[in-house]
């Protein structure tokens, strides 16, 4: 029996990345795009002619009411994620949502009250960076150095000039009600820091600029490890920096767009990879999540493992909110963690 997937919004993320992925592993995971929604009459209209009569609804509501589905993927602005994923579950249908998934303590309660009213139903969230093969490599250099007891730093830098003009609606200029960089590039690498360990805590964060140019900077605690995080939206380029030095510099790994190299006991080696810079990259990520879910989408420990880091990746999100909201003196209980943040 084939996966029924209904897709809530159809603007950029949908028609470069989820739809495309879908159809990719369509013949070989047996998966149909059985339904569709939006509010634009002509793009629903389109779309559902495009995948040869899929079902079109207006909303995530009249499509879930319908029935049919067996996986709902939301692929609408933020601030319309909590109510579609809450309908989603309420039908008996698994999620999986567009990052962020909750940017308020109250978006994080709520969330926690879904997964304990509906146990077992799957609540994913778009993560799609960690099936990068750079990631895994320094994934596993880190987790390596956590097992050793090996101090280490990891650091992530994201340049943008400006926000995404591809985005529907231009929500990513809305940074108070739909996340801004934060919510945006922020809740990815969050949600890789918690892949490294389930100890990550957010320590400090700082957001500055005006909405459609801000900047973030967030310092996280990593078990024996720590890491920072800044995001600009006021670059002058498409720029994605990733690097991790481990027990004082004896390996040290960049992942620099296309490039990644290591450094190990003073020898340096380098190779091509792909960059998170380049947006048809990032793109293509989405095939590899989208095999992983439909593959363990039967496995009770890998889908309550999911429903777990939306969670917690939504908790350390909405904890950088809280602590960016606080006055500079006041991160982290004083003067001296507030520099450390400027």
């Amino acid at each position: 029996m084939s996966l029924r997937v209904g897709v809530c919004g159809l603007g950029s993320a949908a028609h470069r990345a989820h739809l495309p992925a879908l159809a990719g592993i369509a013949d070989a995971a047996d998966v149909e795009v059985a339904a569709v929604c939006d509010p634009d009459r002509e793009r629903r209209t389109a779309v559902a002619t495009a995948l040869g009569g899929a079902r079109r609804y207006p909303d995530a509501t009249a499509m879930l009411h319908a029935g049919g589905l067996d996986l709902l993927v939301i692929a609408s602005p933020p601030s319309c994620h909590l109510e579609a994923l809450t309908a989603a579950a309420e039908h008996g249908v698994d999620v999986l949502c567009e990052k962020p998934l909750g940017l308020t303590a109250g978006d994080v309660s709520a969330l926690e009250q879904v997964a304990r009213q509906h146990p077992g139903r799957l609540l994913a969230t778009v993560h799609q960076y960690r099936h990068a093969p750079a990631w895994t490599v320094l994934a596993r250099a880190v987790r390596a150095s956590l097992r050793s007891g090996v101090p280490f730093r990891v650091e992530a830098e994201v340049e943008r000039p400006g926000t995404d003009p591809l985005s529907s609606g231009g929500w990513r200029a809305h940074a108070d009600r739909e996340g801004g960089i934060l919510g945006d590039h922020g809740s990815h690498y969050l949600a890789l820091c918690h892949d490294l360990t389930p100890l990550a805590r957010v320590i400090a964060c700082r957001r500055h600029g005006a909405a459609g140019r801000e900047g973030a900077s967030v310092r996280l605690r990593l078990g024996l490890g720590e890491a920072r995080i800044e995001l600009t939206y006021a670059g002058e380029r498409r720029r994605n920096r990733v690097a991790a030095d481990i027990d004082d510099g004896r390996l040290q790994l960049e992942w620099l767009d296309d490039a990644l190299t290591v450094v190990r006991r003073g020898r340096t080696t380098q190779g091509a990879v792909g960059a998170l810079s380049r947006r048809d990259f990032v793109n293509r990520l989405y095939q590899p999540m989208y095999r992983d879910l439909v593959t363990r989408l039967g496995d009770d420990a890998w889908r309550a493992d999911r429903t777990a880091e939306t969670m917690a990746t939504a908790r350390l999100l909405s904890s950088a909110f809280s602590l960016a909201a606080r006055p500079a003196t006041q991160i982290d209980g004083g003067a001296g963690r507030a520099a450390a943040v400027r």
